[in-house]
């Protein structure tokens, strides 16, 4: 791998491991994890979005600026609130998943720079090996340039302590299969 590039296919070929969709509760698709299920995914998932991972992802986002963890352990805790709000809260979503992800980064700041960057980046990538469209992919066929900046307001707010997770959640999740 080139310095400076990451290549989707690092991430694409670690989640060709993962087995098959769960059977959905839903009736709309098969893209939603089964709940009773979201404990076991979000195990497998927590082997590929490790703190050597997300390290990498951060050096691509502040290239060239050199990528340093300044707090280990709470990049750790970050990646490691998915899987116990799985355990722990069985009835979450995979939206709230991912937000509780971005949350523990953007709340602990486990990097020097770009912080809330990885936060989006592995939120997003989190949704989509879900089988979820991506953050930007929420419920639009095009993004405009607006919603690019909404989404981003929504990081920046969640930085500066006008949203929570559960506000997090509700703003980049809507309520597709909760039922």
């Amino acid at each position: 791998m080139k310095r400076g590039i990451l290549r989707s296919k690092d991430l694409a070929e670690d989640l060709l491991k993962l087995p098959p969709r769960y059977e959905s509760n839903c009736e709309l698709t098969d893209t939603f994890v089964n709940l009773n299920d979201m404990a076991t995914h979000a195990a497998r998932l927590a082997h590929l979005f490790t703190p050597a991972y997300a390290s990498r992802i951060n050096a691509q986002i502040v290239y060239p600026s050199i990528s340093h963890v300044v707090k280990p352990n709470e990049l750790e805790s970050a990646l490691a609130r998915p899987l116990h709000v799985s355990v722990y809260e069985p009835h979450r979503r995979a939206v709230y998943l991912a937000a509780t992800l971005s949350y523990g980064i953007i709340k602990g700041h486990p990097f020097m720079d770009g912080n809330k960057r990885t936060a989006f980046f592995l939120a997003n990538e989190y949704l989509r090996a879900q089988g979820m469209p991506g953050l930007a992919g929420v419920g639009k066929v095009g993004v405009g340039h607006d919603d690019l900046i909404n989404l981003a307001d929504l990081f920046i707010d969640t930085a500066a302590g006008r949203l929570n997770v559960e506000g997090l959640e509700a703003r980049i999740g809507g309520d597709e299969c909760l039922e």
